[in-house]
């Protein structure tokens, strides 16, 4: 039985072999390596002129033009961590017999919904203590283009992927398996 976040999005005879949800909280990734030190050369730089500014009497202009380096650079040092782990607070994922589902309720609700026949390769992050991320190229992701903000919040990227879930090796053999019996129907 499907929880009702799921049940409501299932096809008539869709079967859910798994439903789940992503890891809580602030979450890293391996892109955060690089990420990290140039939000920190942008936000400290943004910052830095801002104050510089603003203490050495420079010109309106020069004052409010500074100003939203500044909030981009709050955004990137720590804003999207946040926004990130509060966006995988409302999303849902299942793996039926025919689909795999991602339905993120807020912000910005969106319901991604693929068939296994139409999965290209499927790889899988291992992560500490079971957990990894399942991250499935489709035809060129919809539009042609990854999204810069799926690149900064995983959660808001236009890849289907099951971000941090529990059991992650066990779930992508289940895809695996759903991906060959589509492939023989």
């Amino acid at each position: 039985m499907a929880s009702p976040e799921i049940e409501h999005l299932l096809l008539p005879h869709e079967r859910v072999l798994w439903s789940g949800a992503p890891e809580q909280g602030i979450r890293f990734t391996s892109k955060d390596l690089f990420m990290i030190p140039f939000s920190i050369l942008w936000g400290g730089f943004a910052i830095f002129w801002e104050v510089s500014v603003m203490t050495d009497g420079a010109p309106l202009f020069f004052r409010l033009w500074g100003i939203p380096f500044v909030i981009i650079g709050l955004y990137l040092m720590v804003g999207r961590f946040f926004l990130d782990a509060w966006a995988r607070r409302n999303i849902v994922y299942a793996v039926t017999d025919r689909r795999v589902l991602v339905n993120r309720k807020r912000p910005f609700p969106k319901l991604t919904a693929v068939a296994h026949d139409q999965i290209g390769p499927v790889n899988l992050v291992e992560e500490k203590e079971g957990k990894g991320t399942i991250l499935f190229d489709t035809p060129r992701n919809y539009d042609g283009e990854r999204r810069f903000s799926g690149y900064w919040s995983p959660a808001f990227d236009t890849s289907p992927q099951l971000i941090g879930i529990d059991d992650a090796r066990k779930v992508f053999a289940m895809v695996q398996e759903a991906r060959q019996a589509a492939k023989k129907s």
